[in-house]
């Protein structure tokens, strides 16, 4: 009886089974079908754009520089105050705290501090 009650019950998983598999996937509501990527919430779509569209232009005083910056490794070369620490990002050298990345001061053009 309980050989029985085991193959009926494995007849019945295994004809269940591919029904279970074709099953489609649920639609996309029409509001997100119509937005760029489709069936995206906005939300999630903005934070997957790239670093570089999502920031154009300088940086403020106390924003954070998330994007690729090169580590200025000696300040004094360039008349800069070796005790600090400076990032150049797209040209633009930033003073910034080394613990938090945080924008202290905008320094300027890399161009003008090597003439």
């Amino acid at each position: 009886m309980k050989r029985l009650v085991t193959l009926a019950l494995l007849g019945l998983i295994t004809a269940t089974g591919p029904i279970a598999a074709t099953a489609s996937p649920k639609a996309c509501p029409p509001g997100l079908a119509k937005k760029d990527p489709a069936c995206m919430p906005p939300g999630l779509a903005k934070n997957t754009a790239p670093e570089q569209e999502r920031h154009s232009g300088l940086y403020e005083i106390g924003e954070r520089i998330e994007r690729p910056y090169v580590l200025i490794r000696d300040p004094s070369l360039y008349r800069l105050n070796p005790n600090l620490t400076y990032y150049r990002v797209d040209g633009t050298v930033y003073q910034v705290n080394p613990k938090t990345d945080a924008v202290m001061k905008l320094i300027g053009a890399f161009e003008a501090l090597t003439n």
